[in-house]
């Protein structure tokens, strides 16, 4: 499968969440700061990412990242500061949001 297995210890987040999340949360941050969902991912692309974080993010769910994001920074605090809510951006961005919250 061209897997390499790693050890790590027992602690918040999985190794893919402990490494992904601070990507995905830092790209959150531009948007706050008037970036558009666009121009951030054509960004990451166009260094070489499969996809863009943003549109990862909306893939696998605002509403999952938001809820690791949280139990992520209870555990490392400022190590890993969250981002703005994701719930104004899918009124204003026209993201699928199909997970997020009802209504």
């Amino acid at each position: 499968m061209g897997k390499t297995v790693i050890v790590v210890n027992d602690g918040a987040g999985f190794f893919t969440s402990r490494v992904l999340g601070p990507y995905l949360n830092e790209a959150a941050f531009p948007l706050t700061e008037g970036a558009s969902v666009e121009q951030i991912d054509d960004a990451l692309t166009g260094w070489g990412w499969p996809v863009g974080a943003i549109a990862l993010m909306d893939e696998v769910g605002l509403d999952v990242g938001h809820h690791v994001s949280k139990v992520m920074t209870s555990d490392f605090g400022d190590r890993l500061p969250p981002a703005s809510s994701p719930r104004p951006w899918c009124s204003s961005s026209g993201w699928r949001c199909t997970s997020m919250w009802p209504g």
